[in-house]
């Protein structure tokens, strides 16, 4: 899990906890300049499942959906019940 912190010129991912560290490891924080941003992707929670928003910029890897995906993907925020 972490949080997202919306800063005047970036986008900063704080990583939280062991859930965290185990699908992407200790990369630390993710830091992404709002000029870059070029969609956010956003799945909200449901009744048995977690949801996500995802910053996309270019020259990123392309996302091709789905939380199992974005479990590892470092530029995601998953977001619990």
């Amino acid at each position: 899990m972490g949080k997202s912190e919306l800063l005047s010129d970036r986008v900063r991912i704080k990583r939280q906890g062991l859930l965290s560290i185990m699908p992407l490891g200790l990369q630390g924080d993710r830091e992404i300049l709002v000029s870059q941003i070029s969609s956010i992707q956003f799945k909200t929670t449901g009744t048995f499942t977690n949801g996500y928003i995802r910053f996309a910029f270019l020259g990123g890897q392309e996302f091709k959906g789905g939380l199992g995906q974005a479990t590892a993907d470092e530029n995601a925020v998953h977001l619990q019940q």
